[in-house]
């Protein structure tokens, strides 16, 4: 398995804030860290933490590649597919471009003809979803599992132990505990930050920031920034008010009662 360490070609076109996103899973793959791309949310992410990669999610909501997809697919195939599969195709997705190796699941019509047409340029192996559920459909999903664990060793080349395994698994839950304590600091009116600034769930996070926060300081993790969204906005508003002779006080009264309201609002 050849691990993939370059930037891509159009990588100078892209705005400064992609070209970051780019560099920083990079590092990982300069230190020789394979990546494993992931579409839902039904691959269970310890296993590719305990073959030694670094899980990414892939799903992309972005409008501006549809239109390269749609010269490979259908109008009327669902955005979501259409979105992911153009970033795949134009290479502006870090996540993407990076992965060494791409997990899927039959969750639609759609993704599984997408993940048909990736095969042509990526390694996929795709995960069957039952279709009920029972015994018969936990039976099935617990092979599907044990059935990615062992294309994981074989594609890797490495050998996960149940001690890798439960680590990984303590260490997955430890980033549940995280988005949920998170979740409920965003339950405050106001919220301390908007869900758009952060965008966190458990289908798009990212495991390289946490993961990175945790090697780094130990019990820090970090939450990434919006991957494709350049967005300039004001961190610091200050008041200047004149106190000198030349304003009477009520003045000074009424425009700090409209900032106030301003502010508060």
């Amino acid at each position: 398995m050849k691990i993939e360490q370059e930037l891509p070609e159009i990588f100078e076109k892209f705005g400064e804030q992609r070209k970051r996103s780019f560099l920083e899973i990079k590092e990982y793959k300069d230190r020789g860290i394979p990546v494993v791309g992931m579409y839902c949310a039904y691959f269970p992410p310890e296993l590719a933490i305990a073959a030694g990669a670094v899980p990414v999610a892939l799903c992309s909501f972005a409008e501006e590649t549809i239109p390269a997809a749609e010269r490979h697919m259908p109008r009327s195939m669902c955005p979501l597919v259409k979105s992911s599969y153009g970033f795949a195709i134009e290479d502006k997705c870090p996540l993407f471009h990076f992965s060494d190796l791409i997990i899927g699941e039959t969750t639609c019509d759609g993704k599984k003809k997408m993940y048909e047409m990736m095969m042509e340029f990526k390694p996929v192996h795709v995960m069957e979803l039952p279709n009920s559920q029972s015994e018969r459909g936990y039976e099935f999903w617990r092979g599907e599992i044990i059935r990615a664990k062992e294309y994981l060793e074989e594609f890797f080349h490495v050998v996960i132990t149940e001690e890798v395994l439960r680590n990984a698994v303590h260490l997955n839950n430890r980033i549940r505990m995280s988005l949920k304590s998170l979740c409920e600091v965003m339950k405050l009116d106001p919220a301390p930050v908007s869900g758009e600034d952060i965008q966190v769930n458990d289908d798009e996070f990212d495991y390289v920031y946490y993961t990175y926060g945790l090697s780094i300081y130990g019990n820090l993790p970090l939450v990434e920034p919006l991957e494709y969204k350049d967005v300039n906005k004001i961190k610091e508003f200050v008041v200047a008010i004149d106190t000198s002779g030349s304003c009477r006080g009520e003045l000074v009264q009424c425009f700090l009662n409209k900032t106030y309201s301003i502010l508060k609002s």
